[in-house]
């Protein structure tokens, strides 16, 4: 059975970006925008559902989710992160594929720290295969895109944290990441040391009344 069907267009969803200017105290003026994607083969935020969940952006640098170019997207879940700079030429002086050892399924949420040093998503373990969670993984250092951390990652990949996230985000500080999670039909807030120690510091439940929704946490 494939992937989501849909008709293919000539037209694919893209990042663009520009600057905008203050002119006056009511006025600003906009710089030619870009695609970021232009030349890179790549389509994000990811059809069909794909939106401002896929992309993050922090100063001249961007973070975001797309399918595996090398493989049929009818046939496969498996989305990769990727980090490029805003700065160069167009396209991208640098588009550099984040790479995850054994984890080979969807990826979602990538999310700048308040600093832009490092980088923090959510990925599932195995591609074609949707009732698998997602993980949580940082990237300390985003000029070494290559480095990543699994924070609650075990022998088999499959993970020590129960809970599957929706979306993550990384605390002003950098000390702590927030989670969006689905528990006994509700979606909690969860708060996880930005780098855990144990196995025992699992996320802790901040908000168990009612459900929160959104993109972000």
């Amino acid at each position: 059975m494939r992937h989501w069907d849909s008709y293919i267009t000539p037209n694919r969803q893209s990042i663009w970006h520009g600057y905008l200017q203050k002119q006056s105290s009511s006025t600003y003026k906009l710089s030619t925008v870009q695609n970021v994607l232009n030349g890179t083969g790549l389509e994000s935020p990811v059809p069909p559902f794909g939106g401002t969940g896929d992309f993050d952006i922090h100063g001249d640098l961007v973070a975001f989710v797309a399918k595996d170019p090398t493989l049929n997207p009818a046939f496969h879940t498996k989305s990769n992160v990727y980090v490029a700079n805003l700065t160069g030429k167009n396209p991208p002086s640098k588009c550099v594929q984040v790479h995850v050892a054994s984890i080979n399924g969807t990826s979602v949420s990538p999310s700048f720290s308040a600093d832009g040093k490092s980088v923090a998503f959510l990925q599932m373990r195995q591609d074609g295969y949707e009732a698998d969670k997602y993980q949580i993984f940082v990237i300390p250092d985003v000029n070494r895109p290559e480095w990543t951390v699994g924070l609650y990652t075990n022998a088999d990949n499959s993970g020590n944290w129960s809970l599957s996230p929706s979306s993550v985000k990384i605390s002003n500080d950098g000390k702590s990441l927030y989670l969006l999670a689905e528990s006994e039909g509700r979606v909690g807030l969860y708060s996880a040391p930005a780098e855990v120690l144990t196995k025992s510091d699992l996320p802790t439940e901040i908000i168990r009344q009612g459900s929160i929704s959104g993109e972000s946490c």
